[in-house]
């Protein structure tokens, strides 16, 4: 927790303090305690038209309102009161003093307005103060939601920085001697005295110390001079320079855990002189020492906005194994209990608390960090120990002894004195001021507080006397935006219907919002909606007043973030209810505008966490969600920037995640949608605690369980730089190629007078010590490598197409992965080429190329989005058949709309070789059915020695398979998704636009089948060059105009005998079977040729690896896309060849057959094998050599089962 503290050391008017005073049952939790009022705002005439005046609308009426940038607070006067006393506006009294600069006056109301400007809306909290002689005072707290800025020297004021130039108002007060009263010389030279000017030496003395006794508002100079002295006694203690206690030793219980040790990391010149200073300086102060034990931890330089760096060091896998304190916090009942009746407030923080206490001996050991300079452990406790902040709680709840819950308490490293009369305050603090002197403690100036009459502790304000919640906390709620549409108001009650059940009388106060969300209900935001959204923002602020929160049960924080703005809510489950605690909400600044979603739901963690801080640190609390985020964090080794802070802020906390499905995260959502609180100047640093170099101050709170960020699903796919330049120079530094290169050079660098090496520009003559035996690398490569500033290899191209000089930097085997994937996966999955281009430009290792061909070819991404590219694989294999009926082909057609008949499908029997065809309506598609309509066919024409079909359940149930197999029938089913082997999907194409043709009203088309199957029987087939009724009966089928057209015989012409006309009928079919046969051949041949020429010839082996074509479906119920979905699943193994184009296919992680397949419906699947090049040629069809190219993988032949990819097109 901390504590409300002042400046330290500066003579300056202090804030006014609100005094304690009685107030009515309702209470004003929304008056700030602190009102700063500037002294006077002369407004003389001569400067009317300049005066920051703009106009306001309250209530329907317009008022003059100055904006005051050096009031803290918003104040009404007499006249908008009364205003608002005519419209019935509810004001909430209680009596509160202001100390102003002219004197003391009392507000005796405050109310929350809706005030309007320039087409602008604000809800904002007032002040009543009598006697104002302006209407308004808008002070820093308008202008910091609002974001206005006034600009005098233009006359007027912005409404952000970029917006244009908006003209103050006239104002119609006319010449004011002071807008908030008057003050004589006398009144002004006497405060100034009092404040500025205290007469004893010991006050001066403390001053100069440091100590805030101007902060200590409402003492008496009396009070203040004996306070000053009492302090003068203790003058050693204040000090920045951390004590040494004997009273406790801090113990890490680790039990049979195995010692772990890390190396140190190389790092850069500029950090390790960084990491020189910080060892230097706790080897001075004794805080560490050198170590021989075998535990090592490993540091971390963060660099922080101001150029300095903190030193760091990663107790997480420490953490892990040791065994957890037990000692319990205080309860915030006990603290609130007994603060509540104190009128005097001392607050004391030990300096550098943790490293006050000495480690237990034989744990040193424990602590211990390895860096360049070898082997250190810790003589005290070091920050970040997952017990450390138990062991300083023991250690001051021993030190004060019978004193705790007398007179003082103390909470994590916070030190409270209290009491109820200034005579007992200087008794207490002087005991245990004396207290912490025997400990052998000090304190830290900058951070106390002495005599002060009120502080903030645990989200509440204590106060003379009472106690009530920080407003702080509840802003997000009170001062919640005022709804400008549907969507708002939605979001408003989805918030509210969260805790309905908490919130009295509910559903009537919000009946004038629920209006506006019926259907084509207009817009209207008048009083009653006013009314009723003030009603419910309060309601919703005392349900989280109403009960104090335990210390010791566990918490839960609900997190979001939108475009707008972070917000987060803090929950505690008690008697069976969950009640909300705190409220936060902030907008976003600019740069947070641009962090990506993951980034934005990551800062509104590390918010949540800044902001109730005071209540989950020590506890074990979850965080909710609705989105994953973070856990790349805990990855990185030595993370920079703000996820370096990130991540230490997250290692204070012992803590889990808890996804959060967003429709149900109204709450947190509601509020980043609406964000209270400005954004910050810049973006949020939320650093976690760290030793920093120059003091080696731990930074705010000690974490109570330090341990490893926590498992956060992951859900981000980074889109910074791939590494840093630390971890470049550390990659390259264990990496054997480049550090063969920094020992060639090594040895060729002459030191100058300062003792730097230099470095030659490539080209220069080197030395006579380069030689081609002292390395693997020439001597002519390696002129063309060199050391930059950093220290970072890199190597020079002459480029020849530019007369420009090219310096690209050396990637090691260690971070070529990360580079191809910067490159190719996080920059759109660009074929090879593309990631070449950009690739090449700044980076460079021997067989780059080769290798980016393979990492591409091989992306599992690219393999299932992307399409085959070229032409389909698989040659056309014709079905021969030599006469009619030999080979049968059937399919049913259908769902068709239900005919009058009741039928709803066809079934299509088409006889391979004359393509005659018999068409049969089914009501009910079984497969008893189908084989009697079959059983039709073959009486008729007579048993076929193949059947072919798809794969349909029909045809592929076992009464169609015995049948088949008892009539000597070999059933042959289509390869799935490839019908092209069945010739009557091809009739199908033809029957469906006669149906339409024929049937004028669908449901009869039915009635026209058999007309249909005459008109395929008698017209010509361009294959055969016949009639199919012609080859099935050696005769053309007569039409009814055929009999008028047809010439009569003579009479004298002789009619054949039934012998003759067998005998020319037979040799008629004879003729044209053979005709048809050839017709046939040439046909096929042709049509071999045009669909050769479109594919290629191709096939697979037995246990190679393919990706199977996708042929999913879109589903708008389900929010699935087919568009989106992966062209290509598997990946699956070759399990049997049925032929050279179809293939059955076997799961690639157990023995489950998926089918069989046309080789049209797969491709080649290139697992991720070594990233490293291997110079082995790939061999396609025929044994030839593949050449090395981008053109992806082998056109002929697919053999991935053990076959590397090719290297690419060469080495860079």
């Amino acid at each position: 927790a901390r504590l409300h503290k002042g400046d330290f050391g500066k003579r300056r008017r202090p804030p006014i303090k609100l005094s304690a005073a009685k107030q009515t049952n309702e209470r004003v939790p929304d008056i700030p305690s602190t009102v700063c009022v500037p002294t006077a705002y002369r407004v003389g005439t001569a400067t009317r038209t300049a005066a920051p005046f703009i106009s306001l609308t309250v209530a329907g009426k317009d008022f003059a309102a100055l904006l005051d940038s050096g009031a803290s607070a918003s104040l009404i006067g007499d006249e908008v009161l009364r205003h608002l006393q005519q419209k019935s506006v509810r004001v909430r009294h209680g009596e509160t003093t202001f100390q102003l600069a002219c004197g003391s006056t009392t507000s005796r109301g405050a109310v929350r307005l809706v005030v309007r400007w320039n087409q602008r809306a604000q809800r904002q909290r007032f002040v009543h103060l009598a006697g104002l002689t302006v209407p308004i005072i808008l002070g820093r707290d308008f202008l910091a939601n609002t974001g206005i800025i006034i600009d005098v020297a233009s006359g007027g004021y912005r409404e952000g920085a970029q917006t244009p130039l908006s003209s103050f108002r006239e104002s119609s007060t006319g010449t004011m001697a002071t807008a908030l009263g008057k003050a004589t010389e006398q009144e002004r030279t006497d405060r100034d005295d009092a404040m500025s000017h205290p007469t004893p030496s010991s006050v001066a003395h403390c001053d100069a110390m440091g100590h805030p006794l101007a902060n200590a508002n409402g003492l008496s100079r009396p009070e203040r001079e004996r306070l000053a002295a009492l302090l003068h006694n203790f003058d050693e203690m204040f000090t920045e320079q951390p004590g040494c206690t004997k009273q406790v030793q801090h113990r890490i219980e680790t039990g049979d855990a195995r010692a772990w040790k890390s190396n140190p990391r190389p790092v850069s010149l500029a950090k390790r002189k960084a990491i020189d200073a910080a060892v230097d300086e706790l080897l001075e102060s004794g805080i560490i020492r050198r170590s021989s034990g075998p535990w090592g931890f490993p540091v971390v330089l963060v660099p922080k906005k101001n150029g300095t760096s903190r030193l760091c060091v990663d107790y997480r896998r420490l953490n892990a194994v040791t065994v957890k304190d037990a000692y319990p916090f205080p309860s915030i009942e006990e603290i609130i209990s007994n603060l509540g009746t104190a009128n005097y407030f001392t607050t004391l923080d030990a300096s550098k608390g943790y490293l006050q206490v000495e480690m237990s001996p034989g744990d040193e050991s424990k602590t211990a960090f390895v860096c360049h300079r070898g082997l250190f452990e810790f003589t005290r406790m070091p920050f970040g120990l997952t017990g450390a902040p138990m062991t300083f709680q023991r250690l001051i709840d021993g030190v004060l002894g019978d004193a705790k819950w007398q007179h003082a308490l103390a909470y994590l490293d916070d030190i409270i004195v209290y009491s109820e009369t200034f005579e007992d305050h200087l008794r207490h603090l002087e005991d245990v001021l004396r207290k912490l002197r025997i400990a052998g403690l000090t304190l830290n100036p900058t951070k106390a507080q002495i005599g002060a009459s009120e502080i903030s502790l645990l989200g509440f304000r204590i106060e003379r006397g009472k106690v009530s919640p920080d407003a702080d906390k509840l802003r997000a709620i009170l001062e919640f935006p005022v709804p400008t549409d549907v969507g708002g108001v939605r979001r408003f009650l989805g918030m509210i219907g969260y805790y309905r059940a908490y919130i009295p009388n509910c559903a009537a106060m919000q009946a004038p919002l629920t209006q506006l969300l019926r259907k084509a209900a207009p817009w209207s935001w008048e009083a009653p909606q006013e009314e009723a959204f003030l009603q419910l923002t309060e309601a919703l602020a005392r349900t989280a007043s109403l009960k104090l929160p335990d210390l010791n049960r566990p918490f839960t924080i609900q997190t979001d973030a939108s475009d707008q703005g972070l917000g987060a809510v803090l929950l505690q489950e008690a008697e069976g209810e969950i009640r909300p605690v705190a409220f936060a909400s902030r907008a976003l600044n600019p740069a947070e505008k641009n962090y990506t979603v993951s980034e934005r739901e990551c800062l509104a963690i590390i918010f949540a966490l800044k902001k109730f801080d005071h209540y989950v640190e020590g506890t074990e609390f979850t965080i909710e969600t609705d989105h994953m985020a973070l856990a790349w964090l805990s990855r990185i080794k030595e993370p920079a920037g703000r996820l370096a802070r990130w991540a230490l802020t997250l290692q204070k906390y012992e803590y889990r995640i808890r996804y959060r499905k967003g429709t149900t995260n109204v709450v947190a959502d509601a509020l980043s949608r609406a964000p209270v609180d400005p954004p910050p100047s810049e973006p949020a640093d939320y650093g976690g605690g760290a030793i920093h170099r120059e003091t080696g101050n731990p930074d705010s709170h000690s974490p109570p369980h330090c341990r490893a960020v926590a498992h956060l699903a992951e859900a981000i796919t980074p889109l910074g730089p791939a590494f840093n330049r630390t971890e470049l120079f550390e990659a390259q530094q264990s990496d054997s190629f480049c550090r063969a290169i920094f020992d060639r050079l090594r040895q060729e660098m002459d030191p100058d007078q300062t003792g730097e090496k230099t470095l030659r520009h490539p080209g220069t003559p080197r030395g006579p010590s380069a030689t081609a035996q002292e390395s693997d690398i020439e001597a002519g490569e390696l002129e063309s490598y060199l050391i930059d500033g950093d220290g970072v290899l890199l190597r020079y191209f002459p480029e020849e197409s530019d007369s420009s000089e090219s310096f690209k930097t050396v990637i090691p085997r260690d971070l070529r992965v990360a580079a191809l994937r910067h490159y190719h996966d996080a920059d759109g999955h660009g074929s090879a080429p593309k990631s070449w281009h950009k690739l090449r430009r700044f980076a460079t290792w021997p067989g780059m190329k080769g290798q980016l061909c393979r990492y591409v070819r091989s992306c599992a991404v690219c393999q299932e989005r992307k399409p085959r590219g070229g032409r389909p694989p698989g040659l056309l294999e014709p079905i021969v058949s030599t006469r009619p009926w030999e080979i049968a082909a059937c399919d049913l057609m259908g769902p068709l709309p239900r005919s009058s008949g009741g039928y709803q499908h066809v079934l299509v029997v088409t006889c391979h070789f004359t393509g005659f065809v018999e068409m049969f309506p089914m009501r009910k598609v079984t497969a008893k059915g189908v084989l009697s309509r079959l059983s039709e066919v073959w009486c008729r024409y007579g048993f076929p020695e193949r059947l072919v079909s798809d794969n349909a359940s029909i045809f592929c149930s076992k009464v169609f398979a015995a049948t088949c197999q008892a009539l000597g029938i070999k059933h042959c089913k289509t390869s799935c998704y490839h019908p092209q082997a069945n010739v009557t999907e091809r009739r199908n194409r033809d029957i469906k636009p006669l149906l339409g043709a024929y049937a004028r009203k669908q449901r009869d088309w039915d009635l026209h089948l058999d007309s249909i199957s005459f008109a395929l029987r008698s017209n010509l087939n361009r294959s055969t060059g016949f009639t199919p009724a012609l080859l099935n009966f050696g005769r053309e089928l007569s039409t009814p105009t055929d009999a008028v057209l047809r010439p009569r015989p003579s009479a004298a012409r002789a009619v054949p005998s039934h012998e003759d006309f067998a005998t020319r009928t037979r040799e008629r079919l004879s003729r044209a079977l053979d005709a048809a046969r050839g017709n046939r051949a040439r046909a096929r041949a042709e049509q071999k040729n045009t669909y050769d020429k479109a594919h290629r010839d191709a096939q697979f082996e037995v246990g190679d690896t393919v990706l199977r074509r996708s042929h999913v479906q879109s589903d708008a119920s389900k929010f699935f896309s087919a568009a989106l979905a992966p062209k290509w699943v598997g990946p699956f193994v070759i399990d049997s060849k049925r032929s050279r184009l179809t293939y059955t296919l076997r799961d690639q992680n157990s023995d489950l057959v998926r089918g069989t397949v046309h080789i049209g419906e797969l491709k080649p699947f290139f697992p991720r094998e070594g990233d490293e090049p291997v110079k082995r040629p790939q061999r396609g069809i025929r044994g030839h050599q593949r050449s090395q190219d981008f053109l992806g993988p082998p056109r002929h032949s697919y053999n991935t089962r053990s076959r590397r990819q090719p290297d690419g097109i060469g080495t860079s």
